[in-house]
């Protein structure tokens, strides 16, 4: 596993070689999850935290992959960007809800992302100009699909376009890639 930082707003992260992680500065919001709202100026350790593969920071909240491809987040969470469908604050991790099979995060202002393993992106929390990508502009405090799932491989778009309302697919929607000066249309 690679040591990796992220900086938040006022806040930073650092993950250890061993999985654990490390976090220091403001903390009103619980975003070092220590159990406390106590600010540090030095790093301490994430409460109930391992085999962690990847962390990102939020403004205020913080976001960390496990290497079971669930995501934990704790700290501030008024639009639902701790994805545990809650809009209360945690100062320790909490599992966002029915994810599993991520692959990648990122994290927001407000709002965050997840991709799982088979190509589908989902988003959660702070909505107000479309970031969660699924068609509306309400926030969610559980991870929503993104409008439109894609998966490359060699070249080639292969996906499935969905409903963002009901995840339902969608038929009769052409999708087009154009690579290296071809394009190739089809219809699903």
């Amino acid at each position: 596993m690679n040591p990796q930082v992220s900086a938040g707003g006022f806040h930073s992260l650092a993950l250890k070689p061993d999985g654990t992680v490390w976090a220091w500065g403001r903390n009103d919001f619980g975003q070092l999850g220590n159990g406390t709202t106590n600010s540090s100026a030095i790093p301490i350790q994430t409460s109930n935290l391992s085999d962690v593969i990847a962390i990102n920071c939020g403004w205020f909240y913080s976001v960390a992959l496990k290497s079971d491809g669930t995501v934990w987040t704790w700290g501030r969470n008024d639009f639902g960007q701790l994805g545990n469908g809650t809009t209360s604050n945690s100062p320790t991790p909490v599992q966002v809800n029915n994810l599993s099979g991520v692959i990648a995060i990122g994290a927001g202002g407000f709002h965050c992302l997840a991709l799982r393993s088979n190509g589908v992106v989902l988003a959660w929390g702070r909505n107000d100009f479309g970031q969660l990508g699924n068609g509306t502009t309400s926030d969610s405090t559980v991870p929503v699909q993104v409008f439109i799932d894609l998966s490359i491989r060699a070249g080639n778009v292969t996906g499935r376009v969905t409903d963002a309302q009901t995840g339902t697919g969608i038929n009769g929607v052409t999708m087009t890639l154009n690579t290296g000066g071809t394009a190739t249309t089809s219809t699903v």
